[in-house]
């Protein structure tokens, strides 16, 4: 089966390095360091609800991704900390990756040798938000490794949360 982001981004996942590919190959498990950056008090609580410890600096990762259909699963655990997400194709050239009652909507792109995920909406349940969380990621391979910087901004609160580290496969 073809995996998520191949179906989403078309011609243009043939350009991703191997790396990253495999990375979004729809299967794995993989293991790094992430850098968590924290907010404010208010935005530290929001990424509590979903999951993320409440530290700031370097933290164990372990990133398991399964592939049940159409939809993958990304189990992200943080220090022990699991934060779990479900993706899904949006639409032409769009993935929905949905946290608790959230959705992003992002738009993967290849740029050079990278991958960018650049957030163009977002809902409560079955209600668009206004245009307030902004933010993406970027993944760059590095051999059989994967270089990442993920942040997530929100008008008016700031930096909810970031995180940036490498990942390889286990």
């Amino acid at each position: 089966m073809t995996s998520l982001y191949a179906r989403v981004m078309g011609d243009a996942f043939g350009h991703l390095p191997t790396a990253l590919a495999h990375f979004h190959g729809g299967t794995g498990r993989w293991s790094g360091t992430a850098h968590l950056r924290q907010g404010s008090r208010l935005a530290r609580g929001a990424a509590r609800l979903a999951g993320y410890p409440d530290t700031s600096g370097p933290v164990p990762l372990v990133l398991t991704i399964t592939a049940d259909g159409d939809t993958e699963t990304w189990q992200r655990a943080f220090d022990g900390h699991t934060v779990t997400t479900r993706q899904r194709q949006a639409g032409p050239e769009h993935i929905a990756e949905t946290v608790g009652p959230s959705t992003l909507l992002m738009r993967p792109t290849v740029s050079g040798r990278a991958l960018t995920m650049g957030v163009t909406g977002s809902r409560l349940g079955p209600l668009p938000l206004p245009p307030v969380l902004h933010g993406g990621g970027r993944e760059e391979a590095d051999g059989d490794s994967i270089h990442f910087d993920v942040t997530a901004h929100v008008t008016g609160i700031g930096l909810l949360i970031g995180y940036a580290g490498t990942l390889s496969p286990e």
